[in-house]
């Protein structure tokens, strides 16, 4: 993430620019909720203020995961034939050829679908500036959330959050 000013002021104000994947990644488990049989993402560990340093970095994120969300829908559309929607709903009465038939096309959609996504998610976007978490209340972050075993998500949170 590259801070488009150089001072201790953009940390809360201005722009910074980020890659798509690291914004769409780290919204999604920051604002991951508890699910049946999954705990979500937890901030109860922090102090107050630093839940709304949180909370103001989701608030950030969020419209580059929505914008993302609406860009697959819009490409898949692009790619899904006309007839689609109908053909799905008679998967089950078709016959195994067809069938098969069916999931190569889907096959060929998800390839170029993802390919699309993948270019999407490469590219870099500005969003409102917010204030990062020094190393202690990241770390009080990262133990409250100890459910969540995964360092390469550890790594992805402290590139977006410190």
């Amino acid at each position: 993430m590259k801070e488009t000013k150089n001072n201790k002021a953009a940390k809360t104000a201005g722009k910074v620019t980020i890659k798509v994947a690291y914004a769409v990644d780290a919204f999604r488990l920051l604002s991951q909720q508890n699910e049946q049989g999954k705990q979500g993402f937890k901030l109860s560990g922090l102090e107050t203020e630093d839940i709304f340093k949180v909370l103001f970095a989701i608030k950030a994120l969020k419209p580059i995961a929505v914008e993302l969300v609406e860009f697959e829908k819009d490409v898949r559309k692009q790619f899904e034939p006309e007839d689609w929607n109908e053909r799905k709903s008679k998967f089950d009465e078709m016959s195994n050829e067809e069938q098969a038939a069916m999931n190569r096309e889907f096959l060929k959609i998800e390839g170029k679908v993802r390919e699309c996504l993948t270019k999407e998610r490469e590219k870099e976007k500005e969003i409102e500036g917010y204030e990062r978490l020094d190393k202690e209340t990241f770390a009080k972050l990262i133990k409250s959330n100890e459910h969540i075993e995964d360092s390469a998500v550890n790594m992805l949170l402290m590139e977006v959050l410190m």
